[in-house]
């Protein structure tokens, strides 16, 4: 039986050994596999080439590789920021320093201090004065308060000065206004300031509000004097003036039986308690005969007034 040419070649096709046709794609797979992956032959023509040589597709290769490589790199000095730093893409991360790093700064920049930080101070620096301890009410505005002493007291030097006896019987004690640059002293409670009181070289007041208050008062030296006994039977012993202007305001009953002696003082202006001034031991003491009222008063207008 004859076979039909198409069937010839494919029983020659169908015994050509195997081992030939893995030679065949072997050398098929090589000779692809070389195309673009050449190097360029050296010589003078090695860059050109006819459209379509290996060369062009290897430069090609070669061109487009190194664009892509210029735009895949990353431009210098930027950054990817950080998950946590909080900083964005080309800014710079804060600098860290510790205590020992030392900071440049001007007269602009703030500055957080504590109590323990020194502050450094000129002499046009308002310093805050120092309450003395005899000051036991404080030192508010500027004022030595001084309340209910237990023993003798004596106020602050350059300073304004107030001495209150608030509870009865209160300030049993001696009271010196000494150097204070004013002393005022309050007896309020009842039988308050049983001991002498002593003004000092300032302007002084002396206030006896209430019952049998204020025993020997003594004005020596102050500036001025001023003593009001407002209560029944206070300044039960002599006011004492001193030689600058005293004025004595006897307005409680019974007020001023001890008397009043101001017969050195350079002007002295007192008042009789509404039972009228008593006689004898507790008469006012005036400057002068011509300088005593009628009702037994002390007057300091006039040629009774002689202080410079």
């Amino acid at each position: 039986m004859r076979l039909s040419p198409r069937s010839e070649s494919a029983e020659i096709l169908y015994v050509v050994p195997s081992n030939r046709i893995a030679l065949v794609w072997l050398a098929l797979v090589l000779a692809c596999g070389r195309i673009g992956y050449d190097e360029l032959a050296e010589g003078p023509d090695a860059s050109v080439g006819e459209p379509g040589d290996a060369g062009d597709v290897r430069s090609a290769s070669r061109d487009t590789g190194s664009v892509v490589a210029s735009i895949d790199a990353a431009p210098p000095n930027i950054m990817p920021p950080s998950p946590d730093s909080g900083t964005a893409p080309g800014i710079d991360p804060p600098v860290e320093r510790d205590a020992s790093t030392p900071v440049a700064m001007d007269a602009s920049t703030p500055v957080a201090m504590d109590a323990s930080t020194p502050v450094a101070m000129d002499a046009n620096t308002p310093v805050e004065p120092v309450c003395p301890a005899v000051c036991n009410g404080g030192c508010g505005q500027g004022v030595c308060r001084i309340t209910n002493p237990t023993v003798e007291t004596t106020c602050a030097p350059g300073m304004p000065c107030e001495i209150t006896c608030a509870d009865a019987r209160s300030c049993k004690v001696k009271l010196v206004c000494g150097a204070a640059s004013t002393c005022n002293i309050k007896c309020l409670g009842d039988r308050a300031c049983s001991e002498e009181i002593h003004c000092g070289t300032g302007p002084c007041a002396v206030n006896c509000d209430n019952d049998k208050t204020c025993s020997k008062v003594f004005c020596e030296n102050a500036a001025t004097c001023a003593v009001t006994c407002n209560g029944f039977q206070a300044c039960g012993f002599p006011v004492n003036c001193g030689t600058s202007r005293c004025d004595v305001r006897c307005l409680g009953d019974s007020s001023c039986f001890g008397g009043v002696a101001c017969t050195t003082a350079c002007a002295c202006d007192t008042t009789c308690n509404p039972s009228g001034c008593p006689g004898g031991p507790g008469a006012h003491q005036c400057i002068s005969p011509e300088c005593t009222r009628a009702d037994g008063s002390c007057r300091s207008d006039g040629a009774c007034s002689m202080c410079q």
